[in-house]
């Protein structure tokens, strides 16, 4: 097994951006065969070759390797863990362990797409807080920005469509931010306070979703 030296955050962004673009190029190629504009013959070479890409790209950002046991292992992106780890896959041929990676990028790429039609808890946030804002002294300001960047910048909740929140959603990610950040009962009530602020209340009554 080869261990991969630890990324910075600009080679990470850019690994990121190719993968993402040749998974779209895949899943582009695919929707053109099922609406009869190109036959499989057409595509086949292109897929195969975006799909080449998407694996290199990925061997370069995680671990991948074959275990002692004869199975195949990689890392998948997870939250707050940066390459060349993140959540372990375990497949038991390489085979298929290529075509769960593709899998993943392919409809993570259709997600994010998805994501784009409705606005996210942090983009909503921020609409809230632009308003808010002319209401509050530069102290408090300042502890809003805190609390923001500590608990919702660059995690999978901050980023999550509104329309798709739900009471599991919202309570997994109070349960897994109190765990990871180790919070004391303070750090517990700023939390808490931040992520019922009004406008999530709103939004979320609006869309006729359940709330804590």
């Amino acid at each position: 097994m080869i261990v991969l030296a630890k990324l910075n955050a600009l080679e990470i962004l850019q690994y990121e951006k190719a993968i993402m673009s040749r998974a779209d190029s895949i899943k582009t190629l695919y929707q053109e065969l099922k609406a009869g504009i190109l036959s499989l013959t057409d595509i086949q070479e292109q897929v195969d070759m975006n799909k080449k890409q998407v694996l290199d790209l990925h061997k370069k950002m995680y671990n991948y390797w074959q275990g002692k046991n004869g199975k195949w292992y990689s890392y998948l992106p997870k939250e707050r863990v940066e390459p060349p780890k993140g959540k372990q896959i375990e497949i038991v041929n390489e085979e298929k362990l290529n075509n769960k990676i593709i899998e993943y990028y392919t409809n993570e790429e259709s997600r994010k797409k998805q994501k784009k039609a409705c606005p996210t808890f942090l983009e909503v946030y921020y609409m809230w807080r632009s308003l808010k804002d002319l209401e509050l002294t530069d102290n408090s300001i300042y502890k809003y920005n805190t609390d923001c960047k500590r608990f919702f910048e660059d995690t999978d909740f901050g980023n999550m469509p509104i329309n798709q929140m739900t009471e599991n959603t919202i309570r997994l990610f109070l349960l897994q931010t109190v765990k990871e950040l180790k919070l004391c009962k303070k750090s517990c009530s700023k939390l808490l306070v931040t992520s019922k602020t009004q406008f999530v209340m709103q939004e979320l009554k609006r869309l006729s979703l359940i709330i804590l």
